[in-house]
């Protein structure tokens, strides 16, 4: 496992070289990617004397002005190759030594995302109620904007996958502080799995530097709107849904034996109806969706996510519910004793057993049976 510490810098030369072998010490193979924000104190001259070593590799990169955070990070994470990406603060706020916490909800395949939270435990510094209060409000508004239970969401410690950064940073758009309400709602609609842990936390002062005021939590907010009113971008929903799904299952119940493979199983809330049987195998048609079904269901001895080849090869099945786009000429060849397919329009040589249909649009499902 390769760990990608990624460290944005804004005028830190107090900071960045006890945070730099704080991180380098800690046990883990790493790259280390610092982003000079435009800084004006001599940070960046004492970024350029950092090298790499046997079990760090240094990556540094300098912009020609401050342009925020995000547009660090940005820089940042363009130049990542780990697999686990640490978002790492240039002050001494946040300690390395919370990267085994941090990491291992991930490492263990539980979580994709993973907050270090300084509200649920372990020690913090007492001080400034004010901001104590503002990051309770904001993760507050965020929690009834984006349907979560997040206690932290201006966290400085957000660790996550690569497969994350690879959906995320595509449509990443913040420029500022911003960063942390963008990635939090984009994770959420994306379908990422995100867990807390708790951290230690060193706050600072002003006098000792912090740069975070109360109009980026007004920022914050604006953005939280912002991300909300365009969240149908980013959201993956089904294209049946929940009464549609119920409706069709209705249909289908009775047909469906102990052993089952759905084929295209995120366009549809029916895997919800078929958990508990000896076997079900959620599949996607590509890796990606694959990937997705994985985040949404928790795997068991019972239920597997896989794509459909390999579901094939490893399993023998009484039942495949498939969707029209994914039904072919390799899916007539299978030796299953009952196929059932979910079409928005007629499939000849099946023998339909039923329909649904809403204001806009008609379902109808089929079935092939074999002795």
């Amino acid at each position: 496992m390769l760990l990608s510490v990624v460290i944005p810098a804004y005028n830190e030369a107090n900071t960045i070289e006890d945070m730099f072998y704080k991180v380098k010490n800690s046990p883990y193979r790493k790259e280390i990617i610092i982003v000079d924000n435009g800084s004006t104190d001599g940070t960046w001259e004492i970024i350029n004397s950092f090298r790499s070593d046997d079990l760090n590799r240094v990556k540094i990169f300098r912009q020609d002005k401050q342009k925020g955070k995000g547009a660090a990070l940005n820089t940042g994470f363009k130049a990542v190759e780990g697999d686990i990406v640490v978002i790492q603060d240039a002050d001494l706020e946040y300690d390395p030594e919370n990267y085994p916490v941090l990491i291992k909800p991930i490492e263990s395949g539980v979580a994709d995302v993973v907050y270090g939270s300084r509200f649920i435990g372990d020690s913090r510094r007492v001080f400034m109620f004010s901001h104590y209060l503002g990051n309770r409000f904001l993760s507050l508004m965020a929690n009834i904007l984006f349907d979560n239970i997040i206690t932290d969401i201006s966290t400085g410690y957000k660790a996550f996958s690569r497969l994350v950064l690879d959906e995320y940073l595509p449509v990443m758009r913040a420029k500022g502080f911003e960063f942390e309400v963008e990635f939090t709602a984009r994770v959420i609609q994306f379908g990422f799995r995100v867990y807390e842990v708790p951290i230690s936390y060193y706050g600072r002062t002003y006098d000792e530097g912090k740069k975070i005021t109360w109009k980026d939590g007004i920022k914050y907010l604006l953005w939280m709107l912002k991300c909300k009113l365009d969240e149908n971008k980013y959201m993956v929903e089904p294209r049946l849904n929940l009464a549609i799904s119920r409706r069709i299952n209705d249909i289908i119940e009775n047909r469906i034996g102990k052993r089952v493979l759905y084929v295209g199983a995120k366009d549809s809330y029916i895997p919800r109806f078929l958990i508990g049987r000896e076997l079900l195998v959620l599949s996607g048609k590509d890796a990606r969706e694959v990937r997705y079904l994985k985040r949404k269901y928790r795997e068991t001895s019972r239920l597997k996510v896989m794509h459909k080849d390999e579901a094939l090869h490893k399993f023998k099945f009484d039942t495949i519910i498939i969707h029209s786009d994914e039904y072919g000429d390799n899916m007539n060849r299978v030796n299953c004793r009952n196929i059932i397919v979910i079409s928005d329009k007629s499939i000849k040589g099946m023998n339909r057993i039923g329909e649904v249909r809403n204001f806009t649009k008609k379902w109808f499902v089929f079935e092939r049976t074999q002795s």
